[in-house]
């Protein structure tokens, strides 16, 4: 069985790069990003008007330069509304995942310090009647055209790389046990792997403006404008994540900027100056599903006579990921678009699922999250082989770039995590 296929079709599916989270009772505004405590300036950042004298006033210092430092960063990307909850319970069993400084006690005062200082414009959200069902937005701010930013050396720490989301998706504190402490140790050694080598995206369609890259899309926006996706190559660790509370659904790596490169350019990065490959599990899922019924696919999982491949492929992972019929074809629906789209849905789904017969009762049972746990294990096993051969790769989810002279090892060693994993 051939598996491998030389970087095209990849089955993966990018998170967001810093964290997605839903806050209960709070919901943020589209394209808005989720305030980080990941950028840490190297050196000092000055703000005038800002002191403390207590070891209180000092963390609360630290933390408003902090958000400063990632409205700077934002404000040289695409400056987006940065938002943040004034609510208590969004606070709890943070520090894990962002620093002692992110707390209900620093956060909200720094933003409103940074918003007498002038050099934020802020909106204020205000709590929502405690209607049933009800939610508002949460508050945001961004900096100010006029800020005279400079921006100091940063570094981006994720501080931890093993991290547990419950099923709204909020990053959740857990126990430690030797799992995870094993999970962590295995996770710092890829990050002193990647941090150890210069990773390069060399590209006419990608320009660098400060500390980010505009990488073109291909894609055209609403406005029939080029899309781009901004990308900061500050972000070179990786960390896990685990989905539902659970340790056995999802746990993939992300983090790092690479994996936002639109996999068209993605033969352009280089590693210490060296030209790459890439190299993916051919259509993982399906074949994984196929091998839970003892069964072996017939050609293209995602070739259906009548339908678009593409629109076939992500149609494919929605209904593997979604938990009912209803939300798949909901899903579906939104991805196609336009008059008719519930009917083209319905119709769609149900090529699949008679595309795919024996693997049929997987289809919206949220299997998704088991795939890629199995996905993860086997991205882990990949990308720590390759080290042991001094060898660092970029994994991409099921997919993994190398310099080209070391594409047969990383092929041996794919073929190997699978066979362990499977």
């Amino acid at each position: 069985m051939n598996k491998f296929n030389n970087g095209i079709d990849a089955d993966s599916e990018n998170e967001e790069f810093g964290e997605t989270e839903h806050i209960a009772g709070e919901r943020t505004r589209h394209r808005d990003t989720h305030i980080s405590f990941h950028f840490r300036p190297s050196g000092e950042v000055t703000l005038d008007g800002l002191s403390g004298k207590t070891a209180k006033e000092r963390r609360r210092q630290q933390a408003t330069k902090i958000i400063f430092l990632g409205a700077s960063i934002e404000a040289l990307g695409q400056n987006r509304w940065i938002h943040y909850s004034r609510n208590k319970n969004a606070y709890t069993g943070q520090k894990r995942y962002r620093g002692k400084e992110y707390t209900y006690a620093f956060v909200p005062s720094a933003v409103d310090c940074l918003e007498e200082l002038g050099v934020i414009e802020h909106q204020r959200a205000f709590p929502c009647a405690p209607m049933a069902g009800s939610y508002g937005y949460q508050s945001r701010f961004r900096l100010v055209p006029d800020a005279g930013l400079i921006l100091p050396k940063y570094c981006c720490d994720p501080f931890e790389t093993v991290r547990l989301k419950d099923a709204s998706k909020r990053l959740v504190d857990y126990p430690e046990t030797d799992r995870t402490l094993r999970m962590r140790r295995e996770t710092y050694e890829i990050n002193e792997a990647l941090c150890s080598i210069e990773i390069e995206l060399e590209s006419e369609a990608c320009v660098r403006r400060g500390p980010h890259i505009f990488c073109q899309t291909g894609n055209l926006d609403d406005n029939l404008q080029p899309k781009c996706v901004v990308i900061n190559p500050a972000r070179n660790s990786v960390y896990r994540v685990f989905s539902n509370g659970k340790w056995n659904l999802g746990g993939r790596l992300y983090g790092g900027w690479w994996q936002n490169v639109p996999s068209s350019e993605r033969t352009n990065i280089h590693i210490d100056g060296f030209a790459t490959v890439e190299e993916d599990y051919q259509q993982l899922h399906p074949r994984l599903l196929y091998h839970f019924v003892d069964k072996e696919p017939i050609g293209d999982a995602y070739t259906i006579d009548g339908w678009d491949r593409p629109l076939c492929k992500r149609s494919f992972n929605i209904a593997i990921n979604a938990r009912t019929e209803f939300a798949a074809i909901g899903a579906i629906q939104n991805l196609v678009g336009g008059p008719g789209a519930r009917e083209c849905a319905t119709k769609l789904l149900g090529a699949i699922k008679n595309h795919h017969r024996p693997i049929e009762r997987f289809f919206h049972t949220g299997i998704g999250l088991t795939l890629q746990h199995i996905d993860s294990q086997m991205a882990s096993h990949v990308v720590r082989s390759m080290l042991k051969q001094g060898i660092v790769c970029l994994p991409i989810h099921d997919s993994f770039i190398v310099r080209a002279g070391n594409q047969s090892q990383l092929l041996e060693v794919m073929e190997e995590a699978y066979c362990c994993v499977i």
